[in-house]
């Protein structure tokens, strides 16, 4: 089961037009984040958004390494990487 995405990378910035959305701009299209009552709570959620490909992208090295018993320090780097950008602290 496949699925059609978007690739990576996304990125976050702000909506000039409203001061508490934030945009997820996905290159050919962008996703607006604003259902909720200030900007950080947009911004923690747009940040999730945004790291979806970095996500997968982890999970996927993870998954098709784990047979070959590679080391567990490089599955930690490329999970790392990518709960940094989930969480917002790149």
């Amino acid at each position: 089961m496949g699925a059609d995405h978007t690739p990576g990378p996304w990125t976050v910035k702000n909506d000039p037009a409203n001061p508490t959305a934030v945009v997820v701009d996905c290159g050919d299209s962008r996703v607006y984040v604003n259902g909720f009552k200030d900007w950080k709570s947009n911004a923690d959620r747009a940040r999730l958004i945004a790291a979806a490909p970095d996500l997968l992208a982890a999970l996927e090295v993870i998954e098709s390494q784990a047979a070959a018993f590679i080391s567990p320090v490089a599955l930690a780097i490329f999970a790392r990487a990518a709960i940094t950008k989930a969480k917002g602290e790149s």
